[in-house]
């Protein structure tokens, strides 16, 4: 039998999540908050999430709710919102929570597989359009390279991208070692098997490989890559990060990370 599901305080699905997931959409709402200020004179502004859940988080040990990615950014000036859920459930609540929400109208909800949704060619917007796209796995299965390539042929999209090195690369390892070239969720992840031949001394080692290439790839397209975010900040399960072709992104990144979720401000 299958887990209970997690139930929220408005009757609905909510997505099992821990307290770090608070310090990822900090980072997630002020990228909003200062491209949409930036850039809302000069593109038409969208977001996208292509795992948008069910709208609402939930911690299972203490009961604590908050607002999921969808939530975070209908709270700034887009001029529309694309949420793709391919869970049925999940899609379920988060359609029903936005039901009243103010921009509804500027909501389209999409019951796919974003990757499917990629590969088609139904991801691809007009070069009037600056995207902001959030891509949320909880694992390095669900952001194959080819499909994350086929967002980069947007000509202006900034992609805030977890990476589940913790959970995803050194938890799995053994199994992706022991498994035939190809067919594994990290060749699809690097879109090569070039792995296979890297050296390293222990699994982290082999994670920061791997994610290392994983940037690598996204370069090549034209993006800068950026500072990466641990979260947890202590003992992190995953990474958080900024690709993006134009160096206005990067310096706003740069600017949001000077304060964390903590109100902390950085320490020049």
């Amino acid at each position: 039998m299958g887990a209970e599901p997690l139930i929220a305080s408005d009757g609905l699905l909510a997505r099992k999540s821990g307290e770090w997931a608070k310090r990822k959409l900090h980072f997630l709402r002020n990228y909003c908050g200062i491209t949409t200020v930036a850039m809302r004179k000069k593109w038409r502004l969208r977001y996208l999430d292509v795992m948008a859940g069910p709208g609402r988080c939930k911690n299972a040990e203490t009961g604590a709710e908050f607002p999921g990615s969808p939530f975070v950014a209908l709270d700034y000036g887009f001029n529309d919102f694309l949420f793709v859920e391919q869970d049925a459930e999940m899609a379920n609540a988060l359609e029903e929570r936005i039901r009243q929400h103010p921009k509804k109208e500027l909501i389209q909800i999409v019951r796919r597989d974003w990757t499917e949704l990629a590969r088609s060619g139904k991801l691809k917007f007009s070069e009037d359009t600056l995207v902001v796209a959030f891509i949320d796995p909880t694992g390095i299965s669900q952001v194959p390279m080819n499909a994350t390539l086929q967002l980069t042929k947007n000509k202006r999209i900034d992609l805030l991208v977890t990476i589940q090195h913790s959970l995803g690369i050194t938890r799995n390892l053994s199994q992706y070692l022991k498994s035939e070239a190809g067919r594994t969720a990290m060749d699809r992840f690097l879109a090569s098997d070039e792995w296979r031949k890297w050296k390293w001394k222990d699994p982290s080692e082999f994670a920061r490989l791997a994610i290392d290439a994983f940037g690598k790839r996204i370069k090549l397209e034209g993006f800068i890559g950026t500072r990466h975010i641990s979260i947890p900040e202590h003992h992190p399960l995953y990474r958080f990060t900024l690709f993006s072709r134009h160096e206005r992104a990067e310096n706003f990144w740069n600017k949001i990370l000077k304060i964390d979720e903590s109100g902390q401000r950085e320490l020049l």
